[in-house]
C-alpha cells in the first residue's frame, strides 16, 4: 500500500439540482490514501452534494468520478 497512492479523483465534475441551481462546476481534485481533509463552505455550497457523488447516491451532471478503493 502506497501512502500517496489516489484512492478517489473528481475530473471535471458539474452537477446542478435544477438548471438555475448548479453546485459544482467544472471540479477537480485527488483524495489520496491517508490524506486528512476538511470540506468547508456556507450552507448550499455542495459539502453534501460531494459525498452524495462520492457514494452514488447522486449522479454528476458531466465530468467524471474514479474511485479506486484497494483492499487495505
Amino acid at each position: 500500500m502506497v501512502k500517496d497512492e489516489v484512492i478517489l479523483k473528481f475530473e471535471k465534475v458539474s452537477f446542478e439540482y435544477g438548471h438555475s441551481n448548479p453546485i459544482l462546476d467544472d471540479v477537480s481534485f485527488p483524495l489520496r490514501r491517508e490524506a486528512k481533509i476538511i470540506i468547508m463552505g456556507q450552507n448550499g455550497g455542495g459539502k453534501s452534494t460531494v459525498f452524495g457523488l462520492i457514494t452514488g447516491v447522486l449522479k454528476s451532471k458531466s465530468g467524471t468520478i474514479l474511485k479506486i478503493f484497494s483492499g487495505g
